[in-house]
């Protein structure tokens, strides 16, 4: 459950909400997010202006950049619950988290980035060349 957790903020996150760049788009340095194995990117952004546009996010499995100490490249996660699961500290951390990606270690292959954390997943951010993309899988047998 989300509330036995203590979500981390992404490392990119907080360093945006320090800057005036914030409403400008900022690549990421991780290189062109690429499907993994069994899943495609989809290219359009969902529109996310309302509550229940940003609820159709929840359950989707996504592909982050990262880019901090802790990890470097694109790793996919599950989107798991929207602003509502975020706390007060995590909100002044990064005033722009408005969503909770859950990534397992398993997954990743990087100790560090497992559990719960508080993401900015919106279309200023959306895009193979900037931080995140979401994955849609590839049906049995099809391209």
């Amino acid at each position: 459950a989300i509330q036995q957790h203590s979500l981390q903020v992404c490392t990119w996150c907080r360093g945006m909400a320090r800057t005036a760049a914030t409403a400008a788009k900022s690549k990421s340095k991780c290189g062109n997010a690429e499907g993994p194995a069994g899943y495609v990117i989809e290219q359009e952004c969902p529109e996310l202006d309302t509550a229940q546009q940003q609820k159709t996010l929840v359950g989707k499995t996504v592909l982050h950049a990262w880019d901090n100490a802790t990890a470097v490249g694109w790793f996919k996660g599950t989107v798991v619950a929207g602003k509502e699961k975020i706390t007060k500290k995590e909100s002044e951390a990064i005033p722009r988290a408005n969503f909770v990606v859950q990534y397992k270690r398993s997954e990743t292959g990087v100790n560090g980035l497992h559990g719960l954390v508080a993401c900015d997943l919106s279309e200023r951010t959306f895009g193979t060349d900037q931080w995140w993309v979401i994955l849609s899988e590839v049906p049995q047998g099809g391209k």
